[in-house]
């Protein structure tokens, strides 16, 4: 009779619990650009992967312009970001509160898969399925300290 209680309380106290990172194995490093490339999706639809196995890839330095949660559920962001190759967009699905607790970065690096984007039917649109965002901290210049 008192499981609901005992849940609120774990979940209470597994949310405020600093976990160490978890570290996660690249198989390529890639620009936006690159990663949105209907070439390279079509290649990796081609190969039988499941989706425990979908190879994982790092994009660095993408600076994150503007965050927008969704209506339905706000833990679901949509990023719009650029790097040094292209300006895009991407859902979080799930990572408006994780987003916050890294302290709203406007610069990360991202730990993503790539798939095809389930909202298009009728087109070959990739789309990031974001695994991990590592906030990047950049040291401060000493003369523009000064």
């Amino acid at each position: 009779d008192k499981m609901d209680s005992f849940r609120k309380a774990f979940a209470s106290l597994y949310d405020d619990m600093e976990l160490p990172p978890v570290v996660k194995t690249l198989d390529a490093s890639l620009s936006l650009k690159a990663a949105y490339d209907t070439n390279l999706l079509r290649q990796l639809r081609d190969i039988p992967f499941t989706t425990q196995e979908l190879p994982v890839f790092g994009i660095s330095n993408v600076m994150i312009n503007r965050v927008y949660a969704s209506k339905n559920n706000p833990n679901n962001i949509q990023l719009f970001m650029a790097d040094s190759t292209a300006a895009k967009s991407a859902w979080a699905w799930g990572w408006g509160e994780k987003y916050k607790k890294l302290g709203s970065p406007n610069e990360v690096h991202l730990v993503c898969s790539i798939q095809q984007d389930f909202r298009s039917k009728t087109t070959l649109q990739p789309t990031l399925h974001i695994i991990d965002m590592i906030p990047v901290h950049r040291k401060k210049d000493a003369y523009a300290a000064r």
